[in-house]
């Protein structure tokens, strides 16, 4: 009721908004307040909260696929500004229209050590037209201290480009520093949280998190 009664207030068109609370407080993201409320207040899928908030102290590298409105993206990159450090933070997506958002983001973070890199693609198995890979992106070796986020929406070869292929290139990229197994640790860590997978890879450094919304 509350939230329902505030809203009436809120513009109605992507603005830019401020993060309140959660692990991506601070963040300055271009999005529609309206359709945001529980990401401003910290509260859109916050059973990931605790576990962001340790993960971001061990990376220095994000790749966001599936960027969406850049809630993930700038949230991260707030949560680097916070803890006093550098990082890197590649954002994918293909829809025009939250390019047109992330960019206006990208264009509100002022001086910062974050480096930004807007990637418009689809991820899938291999580069081709309209397609990124993840190993491709960056130098060899970059894939340590890294955390993977996928968020996609389908699974044929449409538009997202298929669950299956994300969840194989997600696989590729956590476990390259482990010549391909999947470790204790990994084991120990994984956890369900609604549709998420979570999953933490000591041993090559990569922290990985994976996302769909297909049922």
């Amino acid at each position: 009721m509350i939230a329902s009664t505030l809203k009436i207030f809120l513009p109605n068109h992507p603005v830019r908004v401020c993060i309140w609370r959660g692990p991506f407080r601070g963040a300055r993201v271009v999005m529609n307040p309206r359709d945001s409320l529980r990401k401003i207040f910290g509260l859109y899928e916050h059973e990931l909260n605790d576990w962001l908030e340790r993960a971001l102290r061990r990376v220095t590298r994000v790749v966001d696929v599936g960027a969406n409105d850049g809630y993930f993206t700038f949230g991260c990159g707030a949560a680097f500004k916070r803890l006093g450090k550098s990082g890197e933070i590649i954002a994918i997506e293909n829809q025009d229209q939250h390019i047109v958002k992330l960019r206006r983001s990208i264009e509100e973070q002022g001086q910062t050590n974050v480096t930004y890199q807007l990637v418009q693609a689809y991820a899938g198995r291999e580069d081709k037209p309209g397609y990124v890979t993840l190993d491709s992106l960056g130098k060899p070796g970059q894939q340590t201290n890294a955390l993977v986020k996928i968020d996609v929406g389908g699974r044929g070869g449409g538009r997202s480009g298929g669950r299956a292929e994300m969840d194989l290139s997600l696989e590729l990229f956590c476990h390259r520093g482990a010549q391909g197994a999947v470790s204790p640790g990994v084991e120990r860590d994984f956890r369900s949280a609604r549709s998420y997978a979570v999953a933490s890879e000591p041993a090559s450094g990569a922290v990985c998190l994976a996302a769909s919304s297909a049922s």
